[in-house]
């Protein structure tokens, strides 16, 4: 008997220890987006650009299609955070067009009607689909709508006291730490995607070139990328009303702007900003459906993405040469 006490003990520890440090939520998130029609995997590795060492994201849920040579894909990759006080964000009204959701990506104040210039293959999938029919009211609904609020910052409230100071007098706040970790997280697959498109290119380009027989089709891949934070505890918004006065409103999922140096290593522009989504754990399921219809409304749009491959593979100018070849 008190051996099977002790292990009762243990195993109420051990939960609540797991619950603390987010793992039950992890599972609870991939199985949810699984059941919504994601591919899913958890804790994948990447390198992180800034501090070049490896780091793990929570959950990575996805789905492509493919177009011709060119498998797309459209991916959310979720930080999972326990939280026993709430989180607030600090948010304000915003004009925004329904372009800012990939703000990240495009970068740039080219208009997304010159889709050719973009400077990388994201970039110019996204440009050709902003003006695709997907699009069109996308401002005024699901997973595209463009909220009239939008936050600023983030933090975790310290409604406990619990919260402890560091060496330099300030104390570590969870909230803070998983935006700027999946946005770095964002920007290392966005990094990587695109090293591994050009890399592809022109290992085509040089097997083209070296050979004397054709060599078939170019065949790469595209990812097109959101990040999320999904918290367990209660997430708030603050702003100011109409009158001027602070008002506090309980949400369920929220969007923070986060500055973004994009694809590549540039100095920060002020329009390069990386759109994270915050999601109460109550409304996992419901975004998990949202986000899966976003995706497939994007991957729908056969006509633009092909248009976009198209063009890539025009580009290429061994390619061109070995269609001209008579035999």
């Amino acid at each position: 008997m008190p051996d099977e006490v002790q292990q009762d003990s243990e195993v109420r520890k051990l939960w609540k220890w797991l619950e603390k440090q987010g793992y039950s939520l992890q599972m609870r998130v991939a199985q949810v987006f699984e059941q919504a029609g994601f591919e899913v995997s958890q804790s994948e590795n990447y390198v992180d650009p800034d501090e070049n060492r490896f780091r793990e994201i929570d959950v990575v849920a996805s789905t492509s299609c493919e177009f011709d040579g060119l498998t797309v894909s459209v991916a959310f990759l979720m930080e999972c955070k326990h939280a026993d006080t709430p989180w607030v964000v600090f948010a304000s009204p915003k004009h925004l067009d329904k372009a800012f959701h990939f703000s990240r990506i495009l970068r740039t104040k080219l208009d997304v009607r010159d889709w050719h210039a973009h400077d990388s293959i994201q970039a110019r999938i996204v440009a050709r689909l902003l003006t695709a029919p997907t699009f069109e009211g996308a401002g005024e609904r699901g997973f595209f709508s463009v909220p009239g609020y939008v936050g600023y910052g983030v933090v975790q409230s310290d409604l406990k006291g619990s919260h402890k100071e560091n060496a330099k007098g300030s104390h570590k706040d969870n909230a803070y730490s998983a935006v700027m970790q999946v946005s770095s997280c964002i920007r290392a697959y966005d990094i990587q995607d695109e090293a591994t498109f050009r890399e592809s290119v022109e290992d085509y380009e040089r097997r083209a070139l070296e050979t004397e027989s054709r060599v078939g089709k170019l065949s790469n891949y595209a990812r097109i990328t959101f990040p999320v934070v999904v918290v367990r505890g209660h997430l708030f918004e603050c702003c100011l009303d109409q009158n001027g006065d602070v008002a506090l409103s309980m949400v369920k999922n929220s969007v923070v702007l986060v500055p973004s140096k994009g694809i590549k290593d540039a100095p920060l522009v002020p329009s390069c900003m990386s759109a994270v989504r915050i999601v109460a754990e109550e409304d996992i399921e419901s975004f998990a459906a949202e986000a899966h219809k976003a995706a497939i409304s994007l991957l729908s749009e056969k006509k633009a993405i092909q248009e976009v491959w198209d063009f890539e593979c025009q580009k290429l100018p061994a390619r061109r040469e070995i269609d001209e070849l008579p035999f």
